[in-house]
């Protein structure tokens, strides 16, 4: 699940989301990449970049969203927390993968930042 997204819209989009919900205090960096394989293959390039583009040295937490078993795959291997997304039988497959959260889509922001704050590391399943 990739895309574009300015930093500057992403700027404005998460600080009205934030101040709407009660979380002002909190800035929240993202990550986008055209080409979701450049971060999963190199994610420390993903994240340097996003430190520069963010003017941090680092950054309190590194979670993983994604739409697609290889996804969770990726965050797994890496011992990145995770956040899927899907519904039905996508979000099915996510959680048998080992996904322990699963958003039905980014339109619930509170559920959104939750979902992110507590999102673990998926695990294998047995």
């Amino acid at each position: 699940m990739g895309g574009c997204i300015s930093d500057r819209m992403l700027a404005r989009f998460g600080r009205a989301k934030a101040e709407s919900s009660g979380h002002s205090g909190r800035t929240f960096a993202g990550c986008f990449c055209g080409a979701w394989s450049f971060a999963r293959n190199d994610p420390q390039t993903a994240v340097e970049n996003a430190q520069q583009t963010y003017g941090q040295s680092r950054f309190e937490r590194i979670v993983s969203v994604g739409d697609g078993i290889w996804d969770v795959q990726a965050a797994t291997n890496l011992g990145i927390p995770f956040v899927g997304v899907g519904k039905g039988e996508r979000e099915h497959s996510l959680r048998q993968a080992g996904a322990t959260h699963v958003l039905e889509s980014y339109s619930d922001y509170r559920q959104l930042i939750n979902c992110l704050e507590e999102a673990e590391v998926p695990t294998t399943p047995m």
